[in-house]
């Protein structure tokens, strides 16, 4: 390994605390995070420190000035039980992408990789192996300024915590078509992974779930007719035997999801008609009436595949055929990529990145 990192383990694991049998989802944290500071415009050197709360400045840059973006990606265990990664060059070039956007350094490719692998290796007790479990990795860069004034800051933070996890949705989820609120312009910031965009969202979920829907289907700002995406993820539609989803691209209104991608690699694969296009949800309904709406779920790597149950839009309910679990499309994406991640189904694709052993250290 190329890459120099400083190695502090901790000296007690809190590992025996969690209920590995109810783990839902970001409740628990592992041993370590990986921190590494931007000053003097070049990267400091990087370290593996015991998990820990951070001392911060009232003035911190980022609080005031959203200078915050993430990536959310998973390790998992393979059938012989070593520990991989799924595809995290796209994580480390859509971080990269959101940097860019938000005025913030580029994060080296060997920092990111590298780094995580040896992250990884350190917390590889926690990874769980239940059925659609995960060890979920949060990397993290936001601006350490203590300065008031509007201006990119000239130093940051960049972390990655981990949280062994379950199941994000347990089943298949309604979403709300947003009419009222919108959550990203062309030319604006919807395709960086940053915490406003999060924040965006959290006025229209908790409205539409005093209505009883889980989740958000966000519309186009302009014209609030076309579909984009759920808050947490990017969503796929089945008409008449064709594939529909959003346009992504870096300065579009939606995020270029890893698992959307691989979604649709493998769609592609498989023969199917997948149209990257925008969407009128008018359409939906019209497939829906004729009785051609045959599937809709989202992707992400968080929520995985996740069918939709059902639409609200304009006080109706807009229902697929496969309205009450994954339809035949949706089915065969989840059993095929988590069969990838986990060893089961062959990786022709090469997407997995085997965690080497670097421990133990002396």
């Amino acid at each position: 390994m190329e890459l120099n990192i400083e190695i502090h383990l901790s000296a007690y694991s809190r590992i025996n605390e969690v209920n590995f049998n109810d783990l839902g989802f970001g409740r628990y944290f592992t041993d370590h995070l990986l921190i590494a500071t931007y000053k003097e415009k070049a990267w400091q050197t990087a370290k593996i420190i015991p998990f820990q709360d951070l001392s911060i400045h009232p003035a911190l840059s980022a609080l005031h000035y959203g200078q915050s973006i993430f990536e959310g990606m998973k390790a998992f265990k393979y059938t012989d039980g070593s520990a991989v990664l799924f595809r995290p060059e796209k994580n480390w070039q859509r971080i990269n992408t959101s940097a860019r956007r938000l005025c913030m350094p580029e994060i080296p490719e060997d920092l990111f990789i590298e780094g995580l692998k040896l992250f990884v290796d350190i917390e590889r007790n926690w990874i769980p192996s239940g059925q659609g479990e995960a060890l979920y990795l949060r990397p993290l860069l936001f601006a350490t300024d203590s300065f008031l004034g509007v201006r990119p800051s000239e130093e940051y933070l960049f972390l990655v915590i981990a949280s062994p996890v379950g199941k994000y949705y347990s089943q298949p989820i309604r979403v709300l078509a947003q009419k009222q609120y919108v959550r990203a312009v062309r030319g604006g910031v919807g395709a960086a992974k940053t915490a406003g965009n999060y924040a965006a969202s959290l006025l229209a979920v908790q409205e539409a779930k005093k209505k009883g829907y889980d989740q958000i289907l966000w519309l186009d700002a302009i014209q609030l007719s076309f579909v984009e995406e759920s808050s947490t993820m990017n969503l796929f539609f089945v008409i008449d035997d064709a594939i529909y989803t959003a346009p992504a691209s870096p300065d579009g209104t939606i995020l270029m999801g890893v698992t959307r991608d691989s979604a649709i690699t493998l769609l592609k694969k498989w023969g199917y008609e997948v149209y990257e296009k925008p969407l009128n949800i008018q359409d939906i309904i019209q497939a829906y009436h004729k009785g051609t709406f045959q599937e809709a779920f989202g992707t992400g790597t968080a929520a995985s595949i996740t069918p939709l149950a059902a639409i609200g839009f304009d006080d109706q309910e807009i229902m697929p055929i496969a309205n009450t679990g994954y339809g035949p499309i949706s089915q065969r994406l989840y059993e095929t990529l988590t069969g990838i991640q986990r060893g089961t189904i062959a990786d022709e694709l090469n997407w997995l990145v085997r965690v080497p052993e670097y421990i133990p250290f002396t």
